[in-house]
């Protein structure tokens, strides 16, 4: 008989409570829920450590186990790929795999000599929440620098007037690829808005080629406090559950990558090469 992954980690757990030497890290999942479907997916791990201390860097090395979510069985073993979501302070292992169908899938994670956790569960949902690879990107209106001071419609200490030139609904399906970051540095919940967007600006200083789009989350930049922000009409329109998020669209304004929470400058320039071929 099939057990769930809850039981089969309350298992776990009690038998660990009885073993000596040092317990295997906690591992999160750091996806939103409905973000996950069937097809190649980006999962994102941390790790932490009995104390909740982040665990990890560029030279830990860890290797990821994926589990059917219907036999338990092994499904496949890769490598993850750590990124820092606030430099040098924390970050996360990038996990990419495909999977063929919604369910609860099971992960788990072996990090440099540390003893392997066993697998833990993460929905893969029949439909997303947000717009997926092969969707046409909606055509948002978002505000710019023609219409407003940058300080009203961007939190970014340093912005670049270059993100903020055109409508988004203005450059989708012009011909060029273009990048879409929905982040919000000074009221970010996350702390990786800025580290994320400026990953996009590293990367925009060498691509002439790419249009590239800064939208603040909440319109109202000068709130007293978290409870009176209001979501942008963009990020309603595009379902985004949390921030930050970065899209890449091509020409023809069709989604050929997004990330959730964080990336990596060569995650984005990748996909910057696909969006462009």
């Amino acid at each position: 008989m099939k057990r769930s992954w809850f039981v089969l980690f309350m298992a776990v757990a009690g038998l660990a409570a009885c073993q000596t030497g040092p317990p295997p890290p906690v591992v999160v999942i750091a996806n939103s829920p409905g973000t996950l479907v069937p097809g190649d997916v980006r999962l994102l791990v941390g790790l932490l450590d009995a104390e909740g201390s982040p665990i990890g860097g560029e030279d830990l090395a860890a290797t990821v186990r994926i589990y059917d979510p219907e036999s338990n069985e092994l499904v496949t073993t890769t490598q993850a790929d750590f990124i820092w979501t606030v430099p040098n302070v924390r970050g996360l292992y990038v996990v990419r795999t495909s999977l063929d169908r919604p369910g609860i899938w099971g992960l788990a994670i072996e990090a440099g000599d540390m003893p392997a956790t066993e697998p833990v569960g993460f929905v893969v949902a029949d439909v997303a929440v947000v717009p997926v690879l092969g969707d046409v990107a909606p055509h948002s209106v978002t505000p710019t620098g023609s219409d407003f001071a940058l300080s009203d419609i961007s939190t970014d200490p340093e912005p670049l007037p270059r993100f903020y030139e055109r409508s988004l609904h203005e450059v989708l399906g012009g011909g060029t690829p273009v990048v879409a970051v929905f982040s919000t540095p000074a009221l970010c919940s996350t702390a990786t808005c800025g580290p994320a967007l400026d990953v996009v600006k590293d990367i925009a200083a060498t691509d002439s080629e790419s249009t590239f789009v800064h939208i603040e989350v909440y319109t109202n930049l000068d709130a007293q406090g978290a409870r009176e922000l209001e979501l942008a009409p963009s990020v309603v329109e595009w379902g985004l559950p949390s921030e930050p998020w970065v899209f890449v669209m091509d020409g023809d304004g069709v989604i050929v990558a997004s990330f959730e929470g964080a990336l990596g400058s060569q995650e984005l320039a990748e996909a910057l090469v696909v969006a462009g071929s």
